[in-house]
């Protein structure tokens, strides 16, 4: 899979920062940026970043392309129809980035007219960002093509800090925790109180009314002369409310 390869190669260079591709260009304005406000931990921890995207990638393209065939089947370029969209990105990855810059007005669009901090950035910018780019491929060939050192020895030797990675620096147990024991907690006191409480005293009130109820029931006999001194009687209290007045 040559053209396959080289598309990979193109997109790899690519991110990883490498001139004169348009990874190179990009990475250079943020750390350029960077640096020019005055953050000079940030910058550092950037080309470390810098640094271990090489990596990453470089072994990506070294066990992908380079490694042994081990999967089933037969590998193949791919159709035309795929190729031919790997064959522009790769391309524009690689020249678009110098060719924004050597010709004015092109991709005016997507890149500010103005003067970036790259510009005005000392050497020392491209310099560390091109520098972490090639040890990043350089320890991922050393690695995983040439086998200098067995990265399986490098991985132990770093244990703690290969879980912690892993773990995504326990970020989602963290979470994990705060929803067991707070919100799970939480939700089980709320519905408690839901329960035996809200729900207790509706309960009550019910009863009460249904007791209560139970009780006129029981003044409603049926007979004619009990209407009558119910009629009597509300009439008196309505003269004695209105001679009151």
């Amino acid at each position: 899979m040559p053209i396959t390869s080289a598309c990979f190669a193109a997109g790899a260079l690519a991110l990883s920062g490498v001139f004169p591709t348009a990874g190179f260009f990009s990475k250079d304005e943020v750390l350029a940026a960077v640096l020019a406000g005055g953050h000079p931990i940030g910058f550092a921890i950037l080309v470390v970043t810098a640094g271990t995207t090489a990596f990453y990638i470089g072994r990506a393209f070294f066990v992908a392309m380079m490694g042994p065939n081990t999967a089933p089947g037969h590998p193949h370029e791919p159709p035309a129809a795929m190729k031919t969209p790997l064959l522009v990105l790769a391309v524009l990855a690689v020249v678009a980035g110098a060719a924004a810059r050597l010709i004015p007005g092109l991709f005016a669009t997507s890149i500010a007219p103005h003067a970036t901090a790259e510009e005005h950035a000392p050497f020392i910018v491209p310099l560390l960002g091109t520098t972490a780019a090639l040890v990043g491929l350089g320890l991922a060939f050393a690695g995983y093509q040439k086998r200098a050192f067995d990265p399986a020895n490098v991985r132990r030797a770093m244990g703690p800090l290969v879980t912690a990675l892993e773990r995504r620096w326990y970020v989602d147990d963290v979470f994990e925790f705060g929803y067991r024991f707070a919100y799970l907690k939480i939700s089980h006191a709320v519905g408690w109180v839901d329960r035996y409480i809200v729900d207790g005293l509706v309960n009550a009130v019910t009863w009460a009314t249904w007791v209560f109820a139970g009780r006129l029931t029981a003044m409603q006999s049926g007979r004619v002369q009990g209407a009558l001194y119910a009629t009597a009687f509300g009439l008196v209290v309505l003269v004695w409310l209105a001679w009151a007045r």
